[in-house]
């Protein structure tokens, strides 16, 4: 419904008696002064109790909880069957901190269900339900109580809604996304359900450009919409974008004046730039309208951690239990950030007593069965001199000696080249089921990234192939080091960065081969600078974006050591701990400005990946695609044959020219397009991989095993090239060279035994 539309019924409702709709159709896009005066037209109508139940709701709505006390009151005095006014008083009573006195008006409801008062066809009295069940603890009763009101009547959103908000509560995202997803389908510009469905992006793989677009499409209904303000504020705190952060919030505030998870997104922000005054400022606010809101100070502890401030997030979950000593989620989030920091008795401890408050938590309850069941059945610990090493028993015997090697060498390096050793031991736990890895990082299965440092405690999964497990744990171990001299405050960019430039010049083959990517998004728009390049990570639009983030992260670091040399290096990472952000920490490190070493940087870049300048590639719509596609070649070979005429020639151009010749029977013009496409971009694996097979068909040995070793070089996640490369080499009799190639093998696959036999 559009704004336009809303000033319409306000007019209507001057003179006939649909007010209500009009004043629900106000509300629903934020002109809540006028929403009240409309239904106020109602209010000595035969829908008196209906007009001032939604006055009071717009009043709690907008965080005027002594008007809407006072409304609801006057409903329920007047007429204590009026279940909606009942709920929402209870609501009310709840949210500024007086339980005992709601509790009479939870168990009326439950009294009304019991003695068979609620009609059970009727949606909206079985939603009011399900809501009084939610806050009196009872979530398997509200959750089987809104499934029924969704039953009785499809049409009445707010009983999705509920029961999407009470999954999400409980971080069960997958079940939270069909009910929106049912109000969207008839309601599709919904501002409450759009919000939901914003929360289920961030929940299942924080997909925040996605979330951002739902929001944007709420704020365009409701522009004032607290809790679209809100979340917008909690993405640009996870970004570190703290005006934007601030600017959001506030107008959350403006819209709902005692809005709390705006007031944890304005106490994390100065939480986390040192401004303590600034934090407790807003935790009074809080505190003000309801004395045991603990649900603050947990929020910050929340807020907090995506930045690795693992450790302030205890004091901070400690400060919300003191508030209300039996807040499950505050126990959940103090015992989860326990065992983040290595502590597992306490950590254990604590989530046990959330289970004991809260048996529908799906993160405590997969936790829970990790550690109390699966580790101590399947995993244990091995000990070096700076680590314990957490691993499956069934492969102990293959794994323990090759990785702790590697743990100590990574770290001897590491201390020698930082001049510091981070408090040990350096806890890493490795898992066989990446289930099992993710319910240990995150709380819930599924997760993406291949290794996760919490400062002295580092999750991923055991060797398996698929990924290089001595990469991961080098690149990790990074991190251990750089939080450790940062106090946590080290910004992503420059953590990330430096942990993929470690790995870069540890060996050849780690180093990511996006450079020709990076051109092309250079291309489109320039990066952010370097100052804010947390944030591509937190926005990426998908797996590349995020890859790109990474890349021109580590291109920054290497340009950084390059021009100011690695003693200022670790002197920058040292800078935030002693709480500057990045623009002073720049500034005092360099004496340069982030403008200036941006310019820096870009001139740098431009000149490194100068070897991209003028490839112009077909586009997915393309001719040439299409065909492809088809599998039409000669179609594909025409087009493009006629793309290179005109001088668009590029590497994608010639890779599909190599395809096409290659299919239609023409060697020698495939290889001579495969070698074209390795010189446009000198760090593809592609068009090497593709001569080889070409002169491997051929007989032509030599030439193959040239071009496989020089793919080799590169392809350090590629464990088929590996192994394919010291097969050949073995054969060959080249005991030196198999002995580097099967290093690269056992740095994906431990156990590989030809590997083991080539190294001996």
């Amino acid at each position: 419904m559009t704004r336009a539309l809303a000033g319409l019924l306000l007019v209507v409702a001057t003179t006939r008696a649909d007010a209500l709709d009009a004043a629900r159709a106000l509300r629903r896009v934020g002109r809540y002064a006028d929403a009240q005066a409309a239904a106020r037209k109602q209010a000595g109508g035969k829908l008196a109790d209906d007009a001032e139940t939604l006055i009071g709701e717009i009043a709690r709505e907008t965080g005027r909880y002594a008007e809407a006390e006072k409304v609801l009151g006057g409903v329920v005095a007047r007429s204590p069957r009026h279940r909606r006014a009942r709920i929402y008083l209870a609501l009310v009573l709840i949210a500024t901190g007086r339980e005992a006195e709601a509790r009479s008006l939870l168990h009326a409801l439950y009294d009304d269900f019991d003695a068979g008062r609620i009609d059970p066809h009727s949606a909206a009295d079985l939603t009011y339900v399900a809501m009084a069940a939610r806050a009196a603890g009872g979530f398997q009763d509200a959750s089987d109580t809104l499934r029924d009101a969704t039953r009785a009547d499809p049409s009445f959103f707010q009983a999705q809604l509920e029961w999407g908000d009470l999954f999400l509560e409980k971080y069960a995202a997958g079940p939270a996304e069909p009910s929106f997803a049912a109000v969207l389908a008839k309601d599709p510009q919904n501002p409450d359900a759009l919000v939901g469905m914003a929360r289920v992006k961030l929940e299942q793989s924080y997909d925040a450009a996605a979330a951002e677009d739902h929001l944007t499409r709420a704020l365009r209904v409701n522009p004032r919409h607290a809790d679209a303000h809100a979340l917008r504020a909690a993405i640009a705190l996870d970004a570190e974008d703290h005006p934007a952060a601030a600017a959001a919030a506030r107008e959350a505030l403006a819209a709902h004046v005692g809005h709390v998870g705006a007031r944890v997104v304005l106490g994390a922000s100065a939480w986390l730039r040192g401004d303590r005054a600034g934090y407790e400022a807003e935790r009074a606010a809080a505190l003000r309208v309801n004395p045991r809101e603990s649900a603050f100070d947990h929020g910050v502890a929340e807020a907090i951690t995506k930045l690795a401030r693992y450790g302030d997030a205890i004091t901070l979950e400690e400060r919300a239990l003191a508030l209300r000593p039996d807040d499950p989620y505050a126990l959940a989030g103090l015992g989860t950030n326990r065992l983040r920091m290595g502590d597992e008795e306490a950590g254990l401890a604590k989530l046990r007593a959330a289970w004991e408050r809260d048996r529908f938590n799906a993160r405590t309850y997969n936790v829970l069965e990790l550690f109390e069941k699966i580790i101590p059945r399947d995993y244990v610990f091995a000990t070096s001199e700076h680590f314990r090493l957490r691993l499956p028993k069934a492969r102990e015997a293959g794994l323990v000696r090759p990785i702790l090697d590697h743990l100590e060498r990574a770290y001897a390096h590491y201390a020698k080249r930082y001049g510091t050793q981070p408090k040990g031991p350096i806890i890493v736990e490795l898992f066989d089921d990446p289930a099992h890895y993710a319910v240990r990082t995150v709380g819930l299965p599924g997760l993406g990234a291949l290794g996760v440092c919490f400062g002295r405690v580092v999750t991923s999964t055991t060797p398996s192939g698929k990924i290089n497990w001595a990469q991961v744990l080098w690149h990790e171990l990074s991190h251990v080091f750089t939080i450790g001299m940062s106090g946590a405050r080290v910004p992503r960019w420059l953590t990330e960065g430096i942990a993929d430039h470690e790995t870069t010049l540890a060996r050849p083959e780690w180093r990511r081969r996006s450079a020709r990517e990076l051109h092309a998004a250079l291309a489109r728009a320039p990066m952010p600078s370097i100052v804010d390049m947390h944030r591509a990570f937190v926005r990426a639009r998908g797996m590349q974006e995020i890859v790109l983030a990474y890349y021109y992260s580590e291109q920054a670091v290497d340009f950084l050591e390059r021009r100011f040399g690695l003693a200022k290096m670790l002197a920058l990472v040292r800078e935030f701990d002693e709480g500057f952000d990045a623009p002073a920490a720049l500034r005092r490190v360099t004496g340069m400005d982030a403008f200036a070493i941006d310019r820096e940087l870009r001139a740098d870049l431009a000149q490194r990946l100068a070897v991209y300048d003028g490839q112009v590639d077909p586009k997915d719509d393309d001719a040439a695609v299409v065909a492809m596609r088809k599998r039409d070649f000669a179609a594909a070979r025409a087009r493009l044959d006629a793309l290179l005429a005109l001088g668009k020639d590029g590497f994608t151009a010639r890779m599909l020219s190599g395809r096409a010749a290659d299919e239609l029977g023409d060697a020698a013009a495939a290889q001579a397009h495969f070698e074209a496409a390795a010189r446009f971009d000198p760090e593809a694996v592609e068009p090497l991989l593709e001569l080889a097979r070409l002169h491997e068909r051929a007989h032509r040995g030599d030439a193959a095993l040239d071009a496989l070793r020089k793919a080799g070089a590169m392809a350090g996640m590629e464990l088929d090239v590996q192994k394919k490369l010291l097969a050949l080499v073995a054969k060959r009799g080249l005991k030196q060279e198999a002995c580097v190639v099967a290093k690269r093998v056992l740095n994906l696959d431990p156990e590989d035994e030809d590997a083991l036999a080539a190294v001996k």
